[in-house]
């Protein structure tokens, strides 16, 4: 959604902060639409982001229907490390694993979770300029992704 597209009297707002901080939580009770976590560490990640705990937590933070976006790395080790596989498996153990995609096209490995599917032809219309690059290699679903890493 644009900000051209917001419903009147609503508003948009960007909240910066640690995804594991309790800081980072609106004081308000208010809840995010969508959550974009950076997780890029290189070939591990800190030990936090290998536990459920820690997924359940953060999409308690998103209002029903939210989604969550992870960055995972950039300049992605092949063949993956075990540490990128604990990440993802904690996400779609919560978010549920028919819910979770898997882009890897652009070097980086980017995982989106959400309650509902993702329609990736309406995505792909209504993207800026400059992020249709992400749509030029199909998103998988984490299924299908890990089938793919075994052969």
């Amino acid at each position: 959604m644009s900000l051209m597209e917001l419903p009147a009297g609503e508003v948009a707002s960007l909240t910066v902060g640690d995804a594991l901080d309790e800081s980072s939580v609106p004081r308000n009770g208010a809840k995010f639409t969508g959550l974009v976590v950076d997780c890029f560490s290189g070939a591990d990640f800190p030990p936090a982001f290998r536990s459920c705990l820690t997924w359940h937590n953060i999409k308690a933070r998103l209002v029903h229907g939210g989604c969550l976006m992870l960055n995972l790395g950039g300049s992605t080790p092949l063949p993956l490390p075990a540490a990128y596989f604990e990440v993802m498996a904690g996400v779609a153990e919560v978010f549920g694993p028919e819910r979770v995609w898997v882009h890897c096209g652009t070097g980086n490995l980017v995982v989106v979770a959400a309650e509902r599917a993702i329609d990736w032809a309406a995505v792909a219309e209504r993207l800026p300029s400059e992020l249709t690059h992400l749509m030029n290699t199909p998103w998988q679903s984490y299924p299908h992704f890990l089938l793919q890493q075994q052969h």
